[in-house]
């Protein structure tokens, strides 16, 4: 029979996981799985040293996103570096300047990818590579917190010149990461607790505290969407965008003193 009040063991892990790991993010994609652990139970030959129990907590929810990361760009060409680049720098002036129209800070736009790179004759089989241009691309990344102007986003950008647009990720704003993780947790070691008090009462031993926690993994999946072309006339009708839910996931290792 369990001594503890139901409850305690769930306060006592989540607290000590959200002090050591909280400031810290760890990112998986939807390729990635979760460790799975058995249940361990450890006995001694010597009084001075504790039985244990360790078992494996698991917690996944769904929620939604309330930041979306739109990834675009422009490329130019040109028959000298110089001009490829200048041209380039011109038309995403146009393109931060119209932003900004819609209200988005330069802060939320951060330069993803900017290369340059010679273009060379088609034929080297007959000529000696030959360099006919240079093409620079440069690609930023937007981040919007209304989820309801994504569209209208793209369709500016290109509409200001962006001839280049990746895709759209759907994500968590940082503040609500730090939310839905404490969430997850308690989740997680809800579902520790439970295991653990399951096989101590079929074992008839009893759980007397907690020896050790560590969180063996933390991650959530984005929701990505692939575009292949936008809008960029303003007579046509706005970029639908559709945002969707982000799947978290957490997994905790505890180890509790049974006697």
């Amino acid at each position: 029979m369990i001594t503890k009040e139901k409850g305690l063991y769930v306060a006592v892990i989540v607290l000590m996981i959200a002090m050591a790991s909280l400031s810290g993010y760890t990112f998986a994609s939807s390729q990635q799985h979760t460790p799975v652990y058995s249940p361990v139970l450890q006995g001694t030959g010597t009084e001075s040293q504790k039985n244990t129990l360790s078992v494996t907590g698991s917690g996944l929810t769904s929620v939604e996103s309330d930041l979306a990361k739109v990834s675009l760009g422009v490329t130019t060409q040109a028959t000298t570096a110089t001009d490829a680049i200048q041209q380039n720098a011109q038309k995403m002036t146009q393109i931060i300047n119209a932003l900004k129209g819609l209200g988005i800070s330069e802060d939320d736009m951060t330069t993803q990818r900017f290369n340059l790179y010679p273009v060379y004759s088609s034929k080297p089989e007959i000529d000696p590579p030959t360099i006919l241009a240079y093409r620079v691309s440069n690609v930023i990344v937007i981040d919007v917190h209304d989820l309801k102007i994504v569209g209208k986003v793209i369709d500016t950008a290109t509409g200001a010149g962006a001839n280049e647009v990746q895709g759209v990720s759907f994500t968590l704003s940082d503040k609500e990461y730090k939310k839905i993780k404490i969430s997850v947790l308690q989740i997680a070691a809800e579902d520790a607790k439970t295991k653990a008090e399951t096989m101590a009462t079929s074992l008839g031993v009893e759980i007397i505290g907690v020896l050790q926690i560590s969180e063996s993994g933390f991650w959530y999946q984005q929701n990505r969407v692939l575009l292949d072309g936008a809008s960029a006339s303003p007579a046509a009708p706005e970029t639908p965008i559709k945002p969707g839910d982000v799947q978290v996931s957490a997994t905790i290792q505890v180890t509790y003193i049974i006697q």
